[in-house]
């Protein structure tokens, strides 16, 4: 039928895995792996040993004599993971009791996956110009994951313990669209409105039991005697939207669009849940002209602009108990004592929240020059409008912080996206393209109450007229070369302490970390920003590398920082060996002193502050493709093949060997997993 169209996709995926840890990205877990291989000193074996010459009896009465330094085995000859010590208070000082290696060997964290996804339409030819369709999608994550905690070391020893949750997510949306589609002359239009609904189902259930009964495998409820905890909740969000939009077109050369939205979110209450939203954008395709068509290195040339607005409503972490009821005064339940029932207080709500308004504009440049260089110039700004923020609070509030519109922050910078074809032949063809982000941050209004004092959050202060990337850190001014102290500015807010406060040249410092200073000190923002590549191709060869680049920004690495503290028993930066060690020396760290850990102290301060400026290749790949010919003469039956070798995350240049300056945003460097070095080979065949 000419005037109707339906379709079902259905599509399913299936993933069943291994994980290393359930708590693989915090930072400070004693089983995050990452942390666990930089903090621990490597004079640690991974295996025990014996410390010193011991007899052993044997079962046959036989003794043995064991060396020092001589592994020692079970009783099936297998090397012993080193946590416990030898019994004769010989054991490492380092996170005692725990072996994030043993761990991630003898737990057992699983998980699978089923995914599934759907979507129906109809489509409608209702008249001349005008058209109907109707949309539906759903999408549906089950999640089953189960961690065994072994009995011998770690949160499950001694009696072993049981974790096991189920998730369901389920994500239904529907939309009905009319389309109106014309010509007269010159002139096209093409005119849309319609509605559409979300609405997000989350399932959780969670539950843990410790003290196996028979430990070798029946990893089940069944078999774990205590119940730790038991916990299920569902969540529900839903957002509705009405939508217009109308694009005009004048003879391939004049471009008009306009939009306009009406949403409403179940995140506000219902006074400020709706809120309206549009957009202009227009553009103008110069090559079409008469004056310019007859320049014949102008290939193409556009310019556009654009005004828009459009609603966030999201705040806050999804694992939090009010992400999806912002407007609400919670409660948690099943805080029992006992038998006897209880609840505790969990956030304040936000009766008055609305949406934050993000405010898009841009004017650009498009162009393709001399057959060769084709590239874009555009400057763009985005502004948040009553933005959505987490406010500190008074402690005597019960909570730190709660959730409202606070101001206004802006995004402005200017992109260009350039490459050039350098050759170009039968055989050979070279190309190399690059491009670079210049872009600033700043923070336009603050509530009234908030703009003198500012907002303190971590490393950051928020003030007007700042950047949110920009640090704010106790100000480090080196080491004492008399008596190896570390220096930082002194703040004149404090009371004068003669023992740790000293002035020279008419500047006031201080040893003591809590009299220090704070001030701005540079911005995780850089200067600039992006990537080059380069593509070639000789014959049946090509090839392919990326890079990315960052430049004129600085990162607070926590990483380094707990790796310089003179507290005992963790491993230590080799710039350790450069710590202050008599009177005169000149240096950047201070002494090391057992009795004061202070003086290499991890509290925040412009030391731990270093340049984020990065070049990284990300990726490289080189094929060749088999000439049809020689298929053909080798019989084999393929169309074609394709051999293909590839490398990703092949190296990084920064300011510190082990920093992964990439691996953040808003400047805070942590104990992450950084991105594999991967090799791949791969053959495409087509028959």
């Amino acid at each position: 039928m000419s005037w109707f169209k339906a379709g079902i996709n259905i599509g399913a995926t299936k993933v069943n895995s291994n994980t290393n840890s359930s708590d693989r990205d915090s930072n400070s877990s004693y089983s995050n792996l990452s942390r666990w291989i930089r903090f621990i000193p490597t004079i640690f074996p991974v295996h025990k040993h014996y410390l010193e010459e011991t007899e052993e009896v044997l079962p046959d009465g036989k003794v043995i004599t064991h060396q020092p330094g001589e592994y020692w085995l079970d009783a099936l000859g297998n090397k012993q993971y080193d946590y416990e010590g030898d019994g004769k208070g010989h054991a490492r000082t380092f996170s005692t009791g725990r072996d994030a290696l043993a761990e991630a060997y003898w737990n057992l964290p699983e998980f699978s996956r089923n995914m599934m996804q759907g979507k129906a339409y109809a489509d409608f030819n209702l008249f001349k110009g005008f058209t109907a369709s109707l949309n539906a999608t759903l999408n549906s994550n089950d999640y089953r994951s189960s961690k065994w905690e072994n009995t011998h070391v770690g949160d499950g020893a001694p009696s072993g313990r049981l974790q096991k949750a189920s998730t369901r997510s389920t994500i239904v949306t529907f939309n009905q669209l009319l389309k109106y589609v014309n010509n007269f002359g010159n002139h096209q239009f093409d005119l849309l409105a319609g509605h559409e609904s979300y609405k997000y189902t989350y399932n959780y259930f969670r539950g843990m039991k410790n003290t196996v009964i028979l430990d070798g495998g029946a990893y089940e409820f069944a078999n774990m005697v205590n119940i730790n905890s038991m916990n299920s909740y569902t969540d529900e969000y839903r957002k509705e939207g009405y939508l217009a939009r109308v694009n005009y077109n004048y003879a391939d050369r004049y471009y008009a669009s306009f939009s306009y939205r009406h949403d409403g979110t179940s995140r506000f209450a219902k006074e400020s849940r709706w809120g309206d939203f549009w957009s202009f954008g227009a553009s103008w395709r110069i090559d079409q002209e008469n004056f310019i068509k007859n320049i014949a290195w102008v290939n193409s040339l556009k310019i556009r602009a654009s005004y828009g607005e459009t609603g966030n409503d999201d705040i806050g972490d999804p694992d939090e108990t009010d992400y999806y009821y912002q407007y609400k005064t919670l409660y948690n339940s099943g805080i029992n004592n006992k038998d006897e029932a209880g609840i505790y207080f969990a956030s304040y709500g936000n009766p008055n929240l609305k949406w934050e308004t993000q405010i898009s504009s841009d004017i650009a440049v498009d162009f393709s020059l001399f057959d060769r260089l084709t590239g874009t110039i555009e400057y763009f700004r985005k502004d948040s409008k009553s933005l959505l923020f987490e406010v500190p609070t008074a402690y005597s509030i019960g909570v730190s912080s709660i959730k409202a519109n606070i101001g206004k922050v802006s995004n402005s910078g200017l992109e260009i996206d350039l490459n050039y074809q350098l050759v170009r032949s039968a055989d050979f063809n070279l190309s190399i393209g690059g491009n670079a982000t210049f872009l600033h941050n700043e923070i336009k209004r603050l509530p009234d109450d908030l703009r003198e004092q500012g907002i303190v959050s971590g490393t950051k202060k928020y003030m007007e007229g700042r950047s949110v990337y920009e640090f704010w850190l106790r100000q480090y001014k080196g080491v004492n070369p008399d008596n190896g102290d570390p220096v930082y500015l002194f703040d004149e807010t404090n009371a004068w302490n003669e023992k740790t406060c000293y002035e020279k040249n008419g500047v006031k410092y201080t040893s003591n970390v809590n009299l220090a200073k704070y001030d701005y000190s540079g911005s995780a923002v850089p200067k600039m920003q992006g990537g080059f590549n380069l593509a070639a191709s000789y014959k049946h060869f090509d090839f392919a590398a990326i890079f990315s680049y960052k430049l004129g920004s600085d990162i607070y690495n926590t990483a380094y920082s707990g790796l310089m503290s003179s507290a005992f028993g963790d491993a230590w930066h080799p710039d350790m060996l450069k710590a202050w060690r008599k009177t005169g020396d000149v240096t950047d760290i201070p002494r090391l002193d057992s009795s004061n850990t202070t003086s290499n102290d991890a509290s925040s301060s412009t030391r731990w502050l270093m340049s984020g400026d990065y070049l990284s290749l990300r990726s490289v790949s080189l094929a060749y493709s088999i000439p049809r010919t020689t298929l053909n003469v080798l019989k084999v039956g393929l169309q074609s093949c394709r051999i293909s070798v590839s490398g990703e995350n092949l190296f990084q240049l920064n300011h510190m060997q082990g920093l992964d300056a990439q691996a953040t945003f808003n400047g805070m460097i942590y104990n992450s997993y950084y991105p594999s070095r991967t090799f791949t080979m791969g053959i495409n065949i087509t028959f």
